[in-house]
């Protein structure tokens, strides 16, 4: 297994992050790596996502949510190469911290067969994404976008 993650800190309860990082039809107008999500955060749902790297390359593909608890926990899974050779899997972590704010965790982790593919030179354009989204995440939740 391979896992790219990042970890950021916004100055809003759990709620208020939950419903930012939910409402994915707002996420053309905010997310530098998630450029469109189309579904439910519900479990067992279908979702339509559209990515783009840190070197502009685009990826569509879809996923299913594996995990939605509110406001702490949002997962969801896709096949990169099908028949589980190459999965990956988003997973958002909420946690309220002791000064009201929330620490969000978001970690994409590859399995299968063929998972050292996504080291190198995949992990540094997606894990550029990741961390441009933790960012764009805290503005549009603290209202600095």
């Amino acid at each position: 297994m391979s896992n790219l993650e990042n970890r950021i800190d916004i100055k809003a309860p759990p709620h208020q992050v939950w419903a930012v990082l939910t409402d994915f039809a707002s996420y053309p107008d905010w997310n530098p790596f998630v450029r469109e999500l189309r579904g439910e955060a519900v479990e067992g749902r279908s979702l339509s996502v559209r990515i783009r790297s840190s070197a502009g390359n685009e990826r569509q593909f879809w996923a299913r949510v594996v995990k939605s608890e509110a406001p702490d926990l949002l997962r969801w899974q896709d096949d990169i190469v099908g028949a589980g050779l190459l999965r990956c899997q988003h997973s958002f972590a909420l946690t309220r911290r002791s000064d009201g704010g929330t620490t969000v965790e978001h970690t994409l982790s590859f399995s299968g067969p063929l998972a050292a593919l996504a080291r190198g030179r995949f992990a540094r354009e997606v894990g550029s994404g990741v961390e441009a989204m933790g960012k764009a995440l805290r503005a549009r939740v603290e209202g600095t976008d």
